[in-house]
């Protein structure tokens, strides 16, 4: 597991995304990318990470996990 990276804004975001909430899906996704970027990931990894989160916030609400379960894979 990546050193400093906060899981619970993670499981948030997966929680989010599981239940479909569009409402708080932005700021789940802010949240996630704020640590994202706070973290001492290498920089090769952070920007794979934030192509992710870009296809994740782009992307229709069916597809949110499959782009997630990927990102979980560079923090796991």
């Amino acid at each position: 597991m990546a050193k400093n990276i906060d899981l619970p804004e993670y499981v948030e975001l997966k929680s989010v995304i599981e239940n479909r909430d569009d409402l708080r899906f932005s700021i789940a996704t802010s949240e996630f990318f704020e640590v994202i970027q706070n973290s001492n990931l290498r920089p090769e990894k952070k920007l794979d990470i934030y192509d992710l989160i870009s296809k994740l916030s782009n992307c229709h609400q069916q597809e949110r996990l499959k782009y997630l379960k990927k990102i979980g894979k560079y923090i796991k």
